[in-house]
This record gives structure tokens, sequence and C-alpha cells, in this order.
């Protein structure tokens, strides 16, 4: 069995993962890439933020359903013109990124491609790597997490309702007290409540808020 919490090569543990093999995924598939893009995008840029209408915030939206295929394409076309600006043959980290994750279709392999450029060592220094978004994204796919319904449906969907406003706001520091409301509705589940609790990196498509949110 794949180690998936040891593994460090990101591009290994994408390729396995059982999501990508199963069929009728394709769509949640291309949501998480997308996601994971913008993620790593952040990350090369030391946490800058995502700024609306610029291409990458774009990106994730479109991922989300909430920008057309027209937003879309008018993202790739500013990528392409600021990619015309270098002539030395090798673009930044974030630029290869923004690029990939812009086209009207993404893969894995192609993602995996740019996180290979040439200056990805010097992209993740003061920030997560992929391997951590990675798992932040997916969790643990050899061992999913399932959330019993009474807990979406005490006081009056509290739960799901704080994990859509930390999704939507962006407000993942509030993830501890999802987790206090979690445990009082009876939630026991250790992995969904350390996850919540951790200090790690979370960002827009982690697995957890995810599941709360009902979120395929």
């Amino acid at each position: 069995m794949l180690n998936w919490l040891g593994r460090t090569s990101w591009y290994r543990l994408l390729a396995r993962v059982p999501l990508i093999r199963s069929p009728g995924t394709a769509g949640r598939l291309q949501r998480k890439l997308r996601l994971l893009g913008c993620a790593c995008w952040q990350s090369a840029n030391h946490g800058l933020p995502l700024r609306p209408g610029e291409p990458m915030e774009v990106v994730s939206r479109f991922a989300d359903g909430q920008a057309s295929l027209a937003e879309l394409s008018a993202a790739r076309r500013a990528v392409v013109v600021e990619i015309g600006r270098y002539t030395s043959g090798v673009l930044p980290l974030d630029l290869h990124i923004a690029a990939v994750v812009t086209e009207r279709t993404l893969d894995s392999q192609a993602l995996g491609e740019a996180l290979r450029s040439p200056f990805w060592r010097l992209g993740w220094r003061n920030g997560p790597t992929p391997c951590d978004l990675l798992r932040e994204l997916f969790g643990n796919p050899f061992r999913p997490v399932a959330i019993d319904p009474g807990v979406l449906t005490w006081n009056n969907g509290t739960v799901p309702q704080l994990a859509e406003v930390i999704y939507q706001e962006n407000r993942f520091s509030e993830l501890p007290i999802l987790a206090d409301a979690l445990e009082e509705a009876g939630c026991c589940c250790p992995e969904l409540l350390d996850h919540c609790r951790s200090t790690g990196n979370h960002v827009r498509g982690c697995w957890a808020i995810d599941l709360l949110r009902g979120q395929k």
C-alpha cells in the first residue's frame, strides 16, 4: 500500500489517489486540481492572497462553478501576456503554475510538470510544499472519513453552516471553533477533529471542510 503520510513525492501521491481511478469523478478531480494549483501558487508567493479579478482568483472561482468559461479564457490571455514578457525561456514557478491551471482542461500530469519546473525547490522554502497541500485537499483517501448525519443536523445545521462560512470567507483560522462545534454535536472522529485543530496550512478545498459542506 502507498505510504500516503510518509511519501514526499507529491506527484506519486496524486498519481495513485483512488479518486483518479474511480468512474464519475472527473469533475471533482478537476476542481481539486485547480484549487491545488491555486494553493501552490500562493505558497510559491509566500501566502500572497488571491486578488479579485486576477487570473488565479478567477481560477479559484471557476473551480467552484462561480466563474464562467469566458472569464477563465480571459484569465488565460492575461497569463499568456505575462509569459510574453519573459525572454530567458525559464518561467518563474508561480507563472508556470498559472499557465497550467488557466487551461480549459487540467490534468495531474500537466500540473506535475509545472511543479517540477527549475525553480520549484526555491518556491517552497517558506511555505507548505505540494505534498502538504495535497494531503490538505485530499485527506487520506486510503482511510476515508465518514460523518454521522446527526452531526450535520445538530442545532439546526450549525456545523455545515460554520463550514460554509469558513470556506466562502476564507476564515480558516476559525477551524478550531468548528472542531468545538463538532464535539458538541457528538462527533468523536479523531482524524476530523485533529485536522480542524491542526496548525498546518488550511486552504480552499480542505478535505474536512468539503466533507462538512457536502462537497462532492
